[in-house]
This record gives C-alpha cells, sequence and structure tokens, in this order.
C-alpha cells in the first residue's frame, strides 16, 4: 500500500487535505470521486509529483425509498442476531441489487476499516443515503442503540414507499388511460372523419356546424400535423428543463399542492412525512429546532420547506412552530390540532406520532376511494367524447337518409 496526499473541494467550495492509503493513483480518484469531491491535486507522499484535475466529479444517485427499507430491515436483523456491523454491511453489500447502494456501501466500509466512525463514513457519502438516515447514525453511534434505530428507520421508509407507491398507482392509472385515449381520439379525427367529407360532398349532403368543425380540425392536423408534433416535443423538452431549475421546481411543487383532487393527497402525504421524520428525531435525542430544520430540508417539496422554515425562525423566536404551520393551510386541521396539544401538554412526540398514523390511514382511505372513482369517471368521459366525435359522423347520414326517403 502506498501513501497519497490530496487537495479537493466539495460542491459549497469547502477545501478538503489528507493522506489516503491506497495500490494506486487511480483508488485514490475513485475514492475522492465516489464522495463527490473536486479532485485538485494527488502526490505520492514523499515524491514531488502532483497531478491535478480540476472540474472532476463523479455523480451519483441517491438510494430509493424501497431499497432503503430493505437494506433497514436486513440490516436490523444481522446486528440483532450478533453480526458484527463491518461483515453485516459486506453481506449487504453483496446481496443487494442496487448499484447506488452497493457503491455507497463500499465506501462506507473502507472509511469504518480506516478508522472512522459509522456516522461520519454515512455522512460523507450523503449524497447516496437520505438525510435522516445519516442523521440517526448520530444519535446511534452516540447513544448505542444501533439496531433499534436501524429498526425504526425501516419502519419509516416502509410507510414511505407505500405511501409513495399508492399515490403513484392512483395517479398512473388515469393518466395512461387519458393518453391512450388522446391518441384514440386524435386518430378518429385526423384519419376517419376527413375520409367521409368527399363522400358527404359527392352526395350533395351539407354538413352540420359540428361535422365541419371537426373535419376542420383533422384537415389542418393533417397538413401542419409534422410542424406541430416536433414542437411540442419541443415544448415538453423545453418544460422539463425549466422544471428542474430552482424556479421551475417551486412553481411544480405549488402545481402539486393545488391541483384538484390529487393535490389533496399530496399534502397530506407530506405532512405525514413530517409528523413522522419529526417524531423519529426527536425521539433520538434531536432538538426541536434541530428537527425542524432537518425536516425542512428533507421534505421533498419548496412550499412544504419553505413553511417550515418560517416554523424555524418562529422557533428561534420563542413562540410556538404551529402558527406559520397553520397559518400555510398545507397541513389538515386535526393534525394541527394534534401538534397543538402537544406542545401546550409536553406530549410533542406521542402527537407526532398519532399525527403520523392519522395522516397515513386517510391517504390509503383517499388513494382506495380514487381507484374505486376513476375507473368509471374516466369511461364516462371518454364515452362523452367518443359519442360527440360519432354524432358529427351520423348527423349527415341522417340528413341523407331524409333525403333517400
Amino acid at each position: 500500500m502506498l501513501s497519497f496526499r490530496y487537495k479537493a473541494k466539495d460542491s459549497r467550495g469547502r477545501t478538503y487535505k489528507g493522506i489516503i492509503a491506497a495500490r494506486s493513483r487511480k483508488e485514490v480518484l475513485a475514492n475522492l470521486w465516489s464522495r463527490e469531491l473536486i479532485v485538485l491535486e494527488v502526490k505520492n507522499k514523499g515524491s514531488g509529483q502532483a497531478h491535478s484535475f480540476l472540474n472532476l466529479r463523479y455523480f451519483e444517485k441517491k438510494v430509493n425509498s424501497r431499497d432503503m427499507m430493505f437494506f433497514c430491515r436486513l440490516l436490523a436483523a444481522l446486528l440483532s442476531a450478533g453480526v458484527p456491523i463491518i461483515k453485516s454491511l459486506r453481506i449487504l453489500k453483496e446481496n443487494t441489487e442496487s448499484q447506488p447502494l452497493k457503491m455507497g456501501l463500499e465506501e462506507v466500509i473502507w472509511e469504518v476499516e480506516q478508522g472512522g466512525t459509522l456516522y461520519e463514513a454515512f455522512e460523507k457519502k450523503s449524497a447516496v443515503f437520505p438525510p435522516l438516515f445519516v442523521h440517526m447514525m448520530k444519535a446511534a453511534d452516540e447513544g448505542g442503540v444501533l439496531p433499534e434505530v436501524i429498526k425504526r428507520l425501516a419502519e419509516h421508509f416502509e410507510k414511505d414507499y407505500d405511501l409513495k407507491e399508492k399515490v403513484k398507482s392512483a395517479a398512473a392509472y388515469p393518466l395512461v388511460i387519458s393518453t391512450v385515449s388522446v391518441f384514440v381520439i386524435i386518430f378518429l379525427i385526423v384519419k376517419v372523419l376527413p375520409s367521409f367529407k368527399n363522400t358527404f360532398k359527392s352526395m350533395g349532403v351539407e354538413m352540420p356546424f359540428l361535422t365541419r368543425v371537426f373535419i376542420g380540425f383533422g384537415e389542418l392536423m393533417g397538413t401542419y400535423g409534422k410542424m406541430v408534433i416536433p414542437f411540442l416535443f419541443f415544448l415538453v423538452y423545453l418544460t422539463v428543463r425549466y422544471m428542474r431549475t430552482e424556479n421551475g421546481r417551486e412553481i411544480l411543487d405549488r402545481v402539486k399542492v393545488q391541483v384538484p383532487v390529487f393535490g389533496a393527497v399530496y399534502r397530506k402525504m407530506l405532512a405525514g412525512r413530517f409528523a413522522s421524520s419529526m417524531e423519529i428525531l426527536l425521539s433520538s435525542g434531536t432538538t426541536l429546532l434541530s428537527s425542524l430544520e432537518l425536516t425542512a430540508f428533507m421534505i421533498g417539496s419548496r412550499v412544504f420547506s419553505n413553511t417550515l422554515s418560517l416554523a424555524v425562525e418562529s422557533v428561534r423566536r420563542g413562540q410556538s412552530m404551529m402558527i406559520p404551520l397553520e397559518e400555510s393551510g398545507l397541513f389538515p386541521l386535526p393534525v394541527v390540532e394534534l401538534i397543538r396539544v402537544g406542545e401546550e401538554t409536553g406530549a410533542l412526540l406521542e402527537m407526532l406520532e398519532k399525527a403520523a398514523h392519522f395522516l397515513e390511514s386517510e391517504v390509503k382511505y383517499v388513494v382506495e376511494r380514487l381507484n374505486t372513482l376513476i375507473e368509471p369517471a374516466l369511461i364516462v368521459i371518454l364515452a362523452f367524447v367518443v359519442g360527440i366525435i360519432s354524432l358529427s359522423i351520423l348527423l349527415p347520414m341522417f340528413t341523407v337518409f331524409q333525403q333517400i326517403l
């Protein structure tokens, strides 16, 4: 093994210097890039040779809730069975199919073997592991209750994943049906209706207004469709690019919480995530202010994050955190009252747990009702649209039948 001195910066401009034991420079670079550091200099300790690398960065994906759920459950089981932490992490690394998790664990194992704490190792991989998980590792390290903390995290990620999947499944069905329906309707208007135009014209039938509108739209799409379709794709591309900017994300988050029906479900899901995260953080000994700050960072919505930031400022001034939460209108009234009672009686942990359970049950109930109601509603809407198109064809035919009779 050789020793290498390195100098690097992170995305915030903080400089890191140190010595790494590795077999080659390539291994050092892979190590630093995996931490999402910009490598400025790497040189063999004791030699004068240096290699500089500017603007080099290794981008990693975050581990999703599903993979974190399985990881925490298996890790808790291994630790409870008395398997050492390093061996447990190696077993999970070798058996996971998630590449972000596999690469993240490889770096964590290396850091722990070099003498670092478990929390420090996971903190260096905060680009891969969720902030809540990283923070709870600190509480577990300090309190010596790692198996218990891991079990709580497994339950949290399981609930979070379950709610996300239920909401996604409720939204996926109408989205797929609506998309297919739009293509079918466009096909009828562009390809089928115009073919009747010459037939009606040769028979001297005066077409009704509704038929003329649909045929005119079909001819317009047939003529300019080759220009319209690429323009629409380009417009979608620009919209997606804009939604990835700070302003675009905030606008998208505002739309998500305000859209009819699904907005209410989304607000309840995020409120449940807030209650669950706060309950876990507070139960680990984290202060109320730190818990609010961390939850605001990881809540996953700019709108909720802004509201929680106001709650942080309220707590700093010695006021109740419920003032901005209630004024925002994002949190259901029963949840607001539960947390208010918790603050006033000193039973905030218990009230947060009840709020999280209430919201979880509420989201599941609403999603199940939506799944039941959406299918017949879509069928009625689709039947109505197809019926109007069919009527535009049948009206001229009735005129033809009248002339014949």
